[in-house]
């Protein structure tokens, strides 16, 4: 327990003095998220807040962290790290999305080489592709990030905890911090947006983590906190498929946004939904029989799925335009 303590509060710390002054940064520079029609929010916010947590995280793993931890964390940061820079050249600039793509494939590729070897680079390819486009894809509404990362990130501690594994435990902890210190600005009303930046930093810090689990029984149990991510992802994607729109087009037709707008819950609400079913589900692996997990999360994964037109009274597969009552 004390080998996580002093890296989880000081990546709390460094990422809470920075978040002022990115928003400064930003504000100054003009980088912000402007409301459209594809917007949930109405006031024109700082995007790129990430930079906080890539900071906090960076800080933390560089000041408190020493010996063959460092470098080992380091070296799986580097995955995460690059996908901030990708992330903020994407947020102030733009970038293609095969570029992107290729960025994607390439450093879950080498990560995934360096963890396990020619599988591990598959394996790193598929899963860095997964996650980081997973996790940017649900970062839409207040809190939503923040409050998975942290269940994610409690999830991982046990799995560290009982496997001994200090890498976990240390990456998870710096995550939870990360997370934790962030929210108070993003939730209950925004005053700063993570964007690309924060959402490819977090995505691929979930994706360096899993690569350094011990075992595939480890890697299937860090992914159980990601399964209604995927459920929405994968379900709003065979929808528009099945609709003829266009896979790459921004809209805001996922599961949480249509809790949002014009369901019946605010984007707290919301968040805090998808990451206490998702801690649900995450706990269940860990502690009930598979038979039983399996049940559990089939009934949370279902439940949420229908649960907009249960809310709304509307069918799942509409597409609601209204503004947003949160930011």
């Amino acid at each position: 327990m004390n080998s996580i303590i002093l890296p989880a509060a000081a990546c709390f710390l460094a990422s809470s003095l920075a978040a002022p002054l990115v928003v400064r940064y930003l504000s100054n520079a003009g980088i912000t998220d402007v409301p459209n029609s594809r917007s949930s929010h109405e006031v024109p916010t700082p995007r790129g807040g990430g930079i906080a947590s890539v900071v906090g995280v960076t800080a933390a793993a560089g000041l408190t962290l020493s010996g063959p931890i460092r470098t080992e964390v380091f070296l799986l940061l580097a995955l995460p790290l690059a996908w901030a820079v990708i992330g903020f050249v994407d947020d102030t600039r733009g970038l293609p999305a095969v570029t992107r793509l290729t960025g994607q494939v390439a450093t879950g590729a080498l990560l995934g080489y360096a963890t396990h070897g020619l599988a591990g680079a598959i394996f790193g390819t598929v899963l860095a592709c997964t996650v980081v486009n997973t996790v940017n894809f649900m970062d839409g509404i207040n809190g939503i990030t923040s409050l998975t990362t942290m269940a994610w990130s409690l999830t991982v501690l046990i799995i560290g905890y009982r496997a001994d594994s200090q890498i976990l435990t240390v990456l998870a902890a710096m995550a939870l911090a990360a997370a934790a210190a962030f929210l108070p600005w993003n939730a209950p009303r925004a005053r700063l947006f993570l964007g690309d930046t924060g959402s490819y930093f977090f995505g691929g810090l979930i994706t360096a983590t899993i690569l350094a689990a011990p075992s595939i029984d480890t890697v299937l149990l860090a992914l159980t906190p990601l399964t209604l991510y995927f459920a929405d992802v994968g379900f709003t994607l065979a929808r528009r498929y099945a609709a003829g729109s266009s896979l790459l087009e921004a809209h805001r037709e996922h599961v949480y946004q249509q809790l949002t707008n014009p369901g019946p819950l605010t984007h707290v609400q919301a968040s805090i939904l998808v990451s206490g079913l998702s801690m649900v589900i995450s706990l269940s692996w860990l502690f009930t029989p598979i038979a039983l997990a399996t049940l559990l999360t089939a009934a949370a994964t279902i439940l949420y799925l229908w649960l907009p037109g249960l809310l709304t009274g509307q069918p799942t597969t509409r597409t609601h335009e209204r503004r947003a009552r949160d930011r």
